[in-house]
């Protein structure tokens, strides 16, 4: 089918409330992402239109208004809700850009990502997860560990003091998290080394782009916390220094961790350096930022030679093969 003939519908969330409230520059960042995006769709011949992540615009979805949804739609009233659009996207049958529903969940739920990491053999660093203080036994990672709430975004809940030296910090912090976040606390064993970020692209033979190494400034505390990621307290390095055995290794990982999941289309896949300088996977991003100029992974694909608008169409062609 050629560009002319295909009708995209560029799927949106307006920016949640909570997510305004701790970045008020979410809707502005939303909204150049939006308008990128149709833009190169427009350029490039397609027919594209701008629907929102709302009940009037599913109907339009149902209709058969359009051939593709370009997702970057992350709920309807909450970002929470990101999981819910690609079901809702599923049970319409229209080809849609980005991981299927079970990736989705996988990945939204750090604890969930591990378990399936660790059962694939992907490196993952030790960890356990708690619903209440009172769970919290002997049987813990080793220590320190970093403390977090398991199915949030952007270093939700993380800060300097999440960091566990012993037993009773550990009770204490999923304490906190437990009952701010009314989710289950994740404990995992602090990783010490250098930390990247890889874009992977794809769909059966999926591909890894260079490594981004993010470098935290004097002001961080050496690792993300949700102020880090605000107030830009990193500088990103891409391509990363690496040498070829590094390299390797992370590629590998990435894309071991990238089909564990189940993912297809785009991906961004977090991984740090442990002790011994092993790549061990932190996440999977199902749902990575696409905002040029300011968003990981269209910086990745720059610094490879993939241009943003080349980015974007291969992404909507990674959808129409699926």
């Amino acid at each position: 089918m050629v560009p002319g003939d295909l009708r995209v519908a560029v799927l949106y969330s307006p920016a949640a409330r909570e997510l305004l409230e701790k970045d008020a520059r979410a809707q502005e960042h939303t909204d150049n992402m939006v308008n990128a995006v149709i833009r190169v769709l427009r350029h490039r011949g397609y027919p594209a239109d701008m629907v929102p992540s709302t009940p009037e615009g599913f109907d339009t979805l149902a209709r058969g208004a359009f051939d593709v949804v370009f997702n970057l739609a992350t709920g309807m009233r909450s970002k929470k809700e990101q999981a819910n659009i690609v079901a809702i996207l599923e049970l319409l049958g229209i080809p849609f850009t980005g991981p299927g529903l079970a990736a989705h969940i996988v990945c939204l739920h750090k604890h969930i990502t591990k378990r399936v990491l660790a059962s694939c053999g992907v490196p993952t660093s030790p960890f356990r997860v708690y619903h209440t203080p009172d769970g919290v036994g002997t049987d813990l990672p080793d220590l320190p560990a970093i403390v977090k709430p398991a199915n949030e975004g952007s270093s939700a809940g993380i800060g300097p003091g999440s960091i566990a030296g012993t037993r009773a910090e550990v009770i204490e912090l999923v304490d906190r998290i437990t009952k701010e976040f009314s989710q289950p606390a994740l404990v995992e064993s602090f990783l010490p080394g250098r930390e990247f970020t890889l874009a992977v692209l794809g769909n059966k033979e999926p591909l890894v782009l260079a490594p981004e190494e993010i470098v935290f400034d004097e002001r961080a505390p050496g690792f993300y916390t949700h102020e880090v990621k605000v107030r830009d307290q990193v500088t990103p390095v891409c391509p990363a220094n690496v040498d070829p055995d590094l390299a390797r290794a992370l590629e590998t990982a990435a894309r071991d961790a990238y089909l564990a999941a189940g993912c297809r289309g785009y991906a961004r896949v977090d991984i740090r350096l442990d002790a011994s300088g092993k790549p061990n996977v932190l996440e999977i991003n199902s749902l990575p930022g696409l905002e040029p100029g300011y968003s990981e992974f269209p910086r990745i694909a720059a610094a490879c030679g993939l241009a943003y608008e080349d980015l974007i169409v291969r992404i909507l062609e990674y959808a129409i093969e699926a």
